[in-house]
């Protein structure tokens, strides 16, 4: 398995030796093997299986015992179609047959953005990335698609970390930092959950409850890292926390719809917090079943909402993920990975939600 992936990484080091040779970095030869691992921050095995696929491209003649590499002047400035354009994998997690809006609307803005810059995107499509073989899955796949550089979508802490062990260039993309993993863009779940439970103080709601989805809020665990954001939030505002304000249920629209009908038979909350819209209509049913109406009997709130929540009548408050800008800093993570591979920084960059206020939340002060 690993000698896929280090030929992955190699030809991103041989689209960088391209480039460069293209640019006239170097005049008639290349520096020394050493010279070029030092520079590009790869081991002398990959960068000898680099300069193996230049020669197969046809940019460096085969070297004479003690020479350096001579450039081949007739090839120097034509793109080889096997390296050209570079290739960048999108890897992304799918609930059903298809993206969720928020990654679909991701992918469109970072895939127009690197069709710009001449660069290609690759969708990987895994069905499973939360559960203990999802880093199995990772593997499985980057050894069908080899690419430039990944972008991973969705993946759980085990899977980052065991995704980290292969020495790839990769960004993640969503979610919280984990220290000394990867490159990554997101928005903060801390940040999402500040912003909507803030506003809903604000209005006088005390009985809040938080839905979120069942990756973040396990049934297996005393506290997830989830609950323990919730419960900080609350401490900050001087509100009682419990079970009650973060409560959990599983991964089927059953467990969902089990879990409102134990919250509602306990205290009914005057608010919940809903992970995305796609839990909208399931709650909408559920209320009406009842003989509840938002927002005179609740207000609701959703944490990765979209435009789509405004054909709800009233329309629904959503917390806005700025995709354009998420893909831009995303794309001009991919350029700095492909021109040094091991060296960009380990960063986690938030960019900032927009809270739109629409009408299903209620003043009741």
């Amino acid at each position: 398995m690993k000698k896929p992936l280090r030929e992955s990484l190699a030809q991103s080091v041989c689209n960088q030796l391209i480039k460069a040779i293209k640019e006239n970095i170097w005049k008639n030869t290349l520096p020394g093997i050493r010279a070029l691992s030092d520079k590009m921050q790869v081991s002398k095995q990959t960068m000898m299986t680099a300069l193996q696929l230049l020669e197969k491209a046809g940019y460096v003649d085969q070297p004479s015992p003690g020479k350096p590499r001579k450039i081949n002047d007739r090839l120097s400035d034509v793109v080889s179609s096997e390296h050209a354009p570079s290739i960048i994998g999108f890897i992304t997690y799918v609930a059903s047959d298809k993206l969720s809006s928020f990654d679909n609307d991701v992918y469109l803005h970072i895939n127009s953005r690197l069709k710009r810059q001449g660069l290609k995107l690759k969708e990987i499509v895994c069905k499973d990335l939360w559960v203990n073989a999802g880093a199995e899955n990772i593997k499985s796949v980057i050894n069908q698609y080899p690419a430039d550089v990944y972008i991973a979508v969705g993946a759980s802490p085990d899977c980052k970390r065991e995704l980290r062990s292969l020495e790839l260039p990769i960004i993640y993309l969503g979610g919280d930092a984990i220290h000394g993993c990867y490159p990554r863009v997101g928005i903060s779940v801390e940040e999402l959950c500040t912003r909507a439970i803030s506003h809903l103080i604000s209005l006088g709601h005390r009985k809040i409850s938080v839905m979120l989805p069942e990756h973040l809020n396990r049934k297996n665990r005393t506290a997830t890292k989830a609950e323990n954001v919730i419960k900080n939030i609350f401490d900050s505002k001087h509100l009682p926390f419990s079970t009650y304000n973060c409560p959990r249920w599983g991964k089927t629209k059953a467990n969902f719809l089990e879990s409102l009908e134990k919250l509602f038979g306990l205290t009914p909350p005057t608010a919940i917090i809903l992970s995305d819209d796609t839990h909208v209509p399931r709650l909408v049913s559920f209320l009406l079943s009842r003989g509840l109406r938002y927002p005179d009997d609740i207000s609701i709130v959703v944490l990765e909402g979209s435009p789509l929540v405004d054909e709800f009548h009233p329309s629904i408050t959503y917390i806005e993920k700025p995709t354009a800008a998420l893909a831009k800093i995303v794309v001009s993570e991919v350029k700095e990975l492909l021109l040094s591979p091991n060296g960009v920084r380990q960063d986690f960059i938030v960019v900032k939600s927009k809270l739109i206020i629409n009408d299903s939340v209620k003043d009741i002060n």
